[in-house]
């Protein structure tokens, strides 16, 4: 659950959880959950950064594709489209 908390410097919304309740809960025991390792998380985190500040959403959909989807192989994406390729996985989970 996210809230609107703004702009960016480029004049973009910014979000953030609604309350530390929320976050305290919900939104970090899953990131810890999910990113054990902090190397991780924190590339995570700065490709995140990435699409909110500057809307370059590529460098978030490779960090999913390599850290969550690195079980599909090769002949998952033979035939699909590039749009497909970044959201049918997100779909599936």
């Amino acid at each position: 659950m996210l809230t609107l908390s703004g702009e960016t410097e480029q004049g973009k919304l910014r979000l953030k959880v609604p309350n530390l309740v929320m976050q305290g809960m919900f939104v970090e025991r899953v990131r810890r959950m999910m990113l054990p390792n902090p190397v991780i998380r924190d590339r995570g985190v700065d490709a995140a950064k990435r699409v909110y500040q500057f809307g370059e959403i590529e460098p978030f959909c490779r960090f999913v594709e390599e850290v969550f989807f690195a079980v599909f192989s090769n002949r998952d994406y033979v035939q699909i489209t590039e749009h497909e390729r970044h959201t049918k996985p997100m779909n599936l989970s």
